[in-house]
């Protein structure tokens, strides 16, 4: 009987641990944007100062995106912080942009 109850509380302490950890991780990863000035811009990084007169770096992965940043452009970036605390940015617009698509036919 023992034996029993130890592994049941085992039992419930990971799934307990799981269902935190989820629910942790989930948080940490939702999308979130910001504005600012483009400071610095390389493939991989892009610094921003935003309007407190911060600066912000995230790693940039823009992969097949067609707008690159330029230094001096306004932008919003689409970011987000992994359970490591690195800021990602996976999509960056000209800020004042809309996503209506191209006016070439």
């Amino acid at each position: 009987m023992i034996t029993y109850m130890k592994t049941l509380m085992c039992s419930l302490a990971a799934v307990l641990s799981v269902a935190l950890g989820s629910g942790t991780l989930a948080v940490a990863e939702e999308e979130q944007q910001m504005s600012g000035t483009v400071v610095e811009y390389h493939p991989g990084f892009l610094t921003i100062e935003n309007s407190k007169k911060e600066r912000v770096e995230f790693h940039a992965e823009l992969g097949d995106q067609r707008y690159r940043p330029k230094v001096g452009d306004k932008v919003t970036v689409h970011y987000e912080i992994n359970s490591r605390g690195w800021w990602f940015t996976y999509k960056v617009d000209k800020a004042g942009k809309t996503e209506k698509g191209s006016k070439e036919h």
